[in-house]
């Protein structure tokens, strides 16, 4: 034919192309997990990791260019789309220092106090404003009762459980609202609390509107080496994804 290919018949053609591409790559991955699986003889979680990384990235390969390009523009400075004044959700007197859509961490050495300053900034979200309770000067009501997930990996559950009673005298009530959520999850393997973890946020934010805060009191537990950076950097990156999905902060302990 002598017409002349417009861009959106490019646009087309290319998608179509990578499309195929994506398909393929699909394949590959199948055909080795097929492999791999009868081959198997170590740990399942392993496994299923390593398949789950790959048909992602597969997956990721095949994005069409139009997605792609959306998804730039909407992350484009625009003058004329003001994005909303950043407040915070904690604050230590009159600092900020937790804000929504980012990460902090908690650092310290054991007996430090880490778990004293956590029971202070639970209890700030839900302390009794004519209480006055002591919260080691945390401020920071969760006024719009957005669901709060609290994870402790590092203590044994009756240890857990008297942190909570702090927690409740702290705040000055004796049972916490509905959308407060601490688990004692001590014991669990790095893939068993990524997911769950991703399912709490997702189940909760559904409950309550939305999520408040996440506190990973023992964050190091999510991960299988500490010290494997091709492993810790996309957690991390992991982790910021999710504030940002649920426009909530992430406060990891370490």
């Amino acid at each position: 034919s002598s017409a002349v290919p417009t861009t959106a018949q490019a646009t087309y053609h290319l998608e179509k192309v990578v499309e195929q591409a994506t398909l393929r790559e699909i394949i590959r991955t199948a055909s080795a997990t097929l492999e791999d699986c009868y081959n198997h003889t170590g740990d399942l979680n392993e496994l299923l990791t390593n398949t789950s990384a790959r048909l992602k990235v597969a997956l990721e390969r095949g994005t069409p260019r139009s997605a792609l390009l959306d998804r730039l523009e909407a992350s484009r400075f625009n003058v004329k789309r003001r994005l909303p004044e950043i407040v915070p959700i904690l604050s230590m007197k009159d600092t900020a220092v937790a804000t929504s859509g980012n990460l902090s961490t908690l650092t310290g050495p054991s007996k430090a106090g880490k778990s004293s300053a956590i029971t202070g900034i639970l209890a700030a979200t839900f302390r009794d404003p004519e209480f006055g309770g002591d919260t080691f000067t945390f401020n920071g009501l969760n006024t719009r009762e957005f669901a709060l997930i609290h994870i402790d990996t590092e203590q044994h559950g009756k240890d857990h459980e008297r942190m909570m009673d702090m927690v409740l005298k702290r705040a000055g009530t004796t049972a916490p609202p509905s959308w407060f959520n601490s688990y004692s999850r001590k014991g669990a393997s790095a893939k068993e609390l990524r997911d769950e973890l991703e399912f709490l946020m997702m189940v909760k934010a559904k409950a309550h509107g939305g999520i408040h805060m996440v506190i990973l009191d023992g964050v190091a537990d999510y991960v299988n080496d500490v010290n494997d950076a091709k492993e810790c950097n996309p957690f991390v990156t992991w982790l910021e994804a999710l504030a940002v999905k649920y426009d909530c902060h992430i406060l990891c302990v370490i």
